[in-house]
Formats: C-alpha cells, sequence, structure tokens
C-alpha cells in the first residue's frame, strides 16, 4: 500500500475569514472599551475642573482680589466665572470655561433656585447652595454630582 501524503503549504480560504473574523471581533471589543473610557475620563475632567473653577472663585473672594466677590455662571455646555454678585455675560472679566464635547450640564439645583452662585466676602460662604449635575450626552446613566454647601465646601460625588 502506498499513501500519498499531499505536502501542500497555505492557507484555505476559509482558514483566512476566519482569522480576519476574530481579529474583527477583537477589534471591536477594543474600541467599545476605549470609547467608554474616553467619555468617562471626559466626564471626571470635566467635574474637576468645575471643582476647581469654584474653589479659585472662593479663593479670590477670600483674598478680596480686587474688593469684589466672585461666582460662576452655569449653562448646558460651559462654566462662566464672574466678578461681582450679579452674572452679566458682556463682562469683560468673564473667564469662560467650556465643557468637553461629550459632556454636558444637565441640571443646576440651587437653593432658591437660579445658574447662579457666589462666594461672600470675609466667610467664603456660598450665596446658594445646591449642586451642579454633569453627565455624559452619549449615556445619560453616567454622571457626576458637583456639591456646593452653605458654608462654600465644594466636592464632586458620584
Amino acid at each position: 500500500m502506498n499513501f500519498k501524503f499531499s505536502t501542500k503549504e497555505g492557507l484555505t480560504i476559509i482558514e483566512l475569514i476566519a482569522v480576519v473574523a476574530i481579529i474583527a471581533v477583537l477589534a471591536m471589543i477594543a474600541w467599545g472599551t476605549f470609547y467608554s473610557l474616553r467619555g468617562q475620563s471626559a466626564l471626571d475632567s470635566a467635574a474637576e475642573n468645575i471643582v476647581a473653577l469654584l474653589n479659585q472663585a472662593r479663593a479670590k473672594t477670600l483674598a478680596s482680589e480686587d474688593s469684589s466677590e466672585f461666582g460662576l455662571h452655569f449653562e448646558t455646555a460651559k462654566a462662566v466665572m464672574f466678578k461681582g454678585t450679579v452674572y452679566s455675560s458682556a463682562s469683560p472679566d468673564n473667564e469662560v470655561f467650556n465643557l468637553p464635547s461629550p459632556v454636558e450640564i444637565s441640571a443646576v439645583s440651587f437653593v432658591g433656585g437660579g445658574n447662579d452662585v457666589f462666594f461672600e466676602k470675609f466667610s467664603g460662604s456660598a450665596s446658594r447652595a445646591g449642586s451642579i449635575t454633569l453627565r455624559l450626552k452619549s449615556d445619560a446613566s453616567r454622571n457626576k454630582n458637583i456639591i456646593i454647601s452653605s458654608t462654600g465646601v465644594v466636592y464632586a460625588s458620584n
């Protein structure tokens, strides 16, 4: 009995399709993970920046910079640091912080209403206690709350 074995080497089309399919599945999993982490990172960064802006406004007030109070005004896509106790969109002293594109301010809830908070001279107390909620535009269930106490202490929470 003579058996002939074929010694042809190479890939069949089925093997090639299987390898391409496996690579495509792995790429989709990696892309989904990357996209998810990018959004969470933008949300965390935006919350940290707003906390820093609030603390900066409080520090400027306590330092009596320009003998004035400082505060923040909140809109859906930005926060604006202003000088004084009343926000004016036309003031040249305003400092604008635009939120990263995947993030928005979904709610501003201050005692007494409004979208502005400023800090009192000498005490650093907030004019209004409350919270600001940031969320991902693509996933409203992923959000961060920034809490402002009546004493002026500011912190972020999930």
